[in-house]
């Protein structure tokens, strides 16, 4: 007499599929798609341009408070992609943020407006003792990603 296995989960026939394989071909599909997801995500934000910004050097005016300026523009682009020209950031917002120590965040200090040139101007407080930095954001907008300009140290000497 040929007995009939109590648990069917032991007879595989061919063509046959069991609830595991099925779990790990749908497991496999899932990953597949979330790293062509991630990867497609992250080639669309990094492939926004970045506007330009240039700063001079801190020139101190006062005992305890120096002057900064900088100018902003954004590259124009032909219909191939190519750098044609470069446009005046006119008007626009620029956060001016200040870093007081070394393992602090940096916090808006003041947030100022380019002129019709595109070029900006602040007055920054220089500490007693120490070194504080200075960096320009211009926010994301337009097209075009959000931009920094390199940090600027400040120290009374």
């Amino acid at each position: 007499m040929v007995g009939i296995p109590k648990h069917s989960h032991n007879v595989c026939l061919e063509g046959d599929f069991s609830m595991r394989t099925y779990r790990a071909i749908l497991a496999a599909l899932v990953a597949a798609l979330m790293v062509v997801g991630l990867s497609v995500a992250t080639a669309q934000a990094s492939s926004k341009p970045s506007r330009v910004i240039e700063e001079q050097q801190a020139v101190q005016v006062r005992a305890l408070s120096a002057r900064i300026k900088g100018n902003v523009t954004q590259p124009v682009f032909d219909a191939t992609g190519a750098i044609i020209g470069y446009d005046r950031y006119v008007n626009k917002v620029v956060k001016i943020h200040r870093k007081q120590c070394g393992k602090c965040r940096w916090k808006i200090y003041k947030k100022i407006k380019t002129n019709k040139y595109g070029t900006y101007r602040y007055f920054a407080q220089v500490p007693r003792k120490g070194l504080w930095k200075y960096r320009a954001t211009v926010p994301a907008s337009q097209g075009y990603a959000k931009t920094r300009s390199k940090p600027q140290g400040i120290w009374l000497g």
